[in-house]
């Protein structure tokens, strides 16, 4: 008995370990939204310690609107629906917050019915949401400086010289509409003497 109880042990510190080498936080929650067990990836996510993460309803690290969307996931999981992946913003520590992806997998076999557990994952996104609104925030402004910019510009594809995208000074210029120089070659408009 005991050689089957060391057995156990090791094999449970040997899956920790793995799970703790994990980037991806992973944490174990029951029906309620309660965590009962959670990777070195998560405690770091949170900064928190295992002691004050594990036994806390994870719906209560959600900011906002999220801590209502996060636990309907987890509930729509229980009953066996497929959650998509979420995106939601988490408390971090006192003082930050980070957002995060969400993806939930219920174990297909359980060891009694009420006693039912649910495998979270969460996937830190912060720098990608900070590029993707920095990458939006230049292509407007972009878009306006080409837009109400004096001299005439278009946008050609290198391929073909096609206009993918032209102003309304080019096309005032041209005395053109600009839907009528999309698609078109700067050559179509060039003087043969000038291509």
């Amino acid at each position: 008995m005991r050689q089957r109880i060391a057995a156990v042990e090791a094999a449970e510190a040997e899956v920790r370990r793995l799970l703790d080498e994990l980037p991806e936080a992973v944490l174990l929650v029951n029906a309620d939204g309660v965590v009962l067990s959670t990777n070195a990836a998560a405690l770091a996510m949170f900064d928190l310690s295992r002691r004050e993460l594990v036994d806390t309803h994870l719906v209560d690290l959600a900011s906002g609107d999220d801590h209502v969307r996060l636990g309907a996931a987890i509930q729509r999981a229980f009953e066996g629906d497929d959650v998509d992946p979420i995106q939601l913003e988490m408390h971090a520590g006192s003082r930050r917050t980070v957002v995060i992806e969400g993806s939930f997998h219920l174990p297909r076999r359980t060891i009694a019915a009420d006693d039912r557990r649910l495998v979270v994952r969460l996937r830190d996104v912060s720098e990608r949401e900070q590029q993707s609104r920095a990458l939006d925030q230049a292509r407007r402004r972009f878009q306006q400086a080409f837009q109400s910019a004096p001299t005439g510009m278009a946008l050609v594809r290198v391929d073909d010289g096609r206009i993918v995208d032209a102003n309304q000074s080019l096309a005032e210029m041209l005395r053109r509409d600009v839907n009528e120089l999309v698609g078109c070659t700067l050559r179509e408009f060039t003087h043969p003497d000038d291509v």
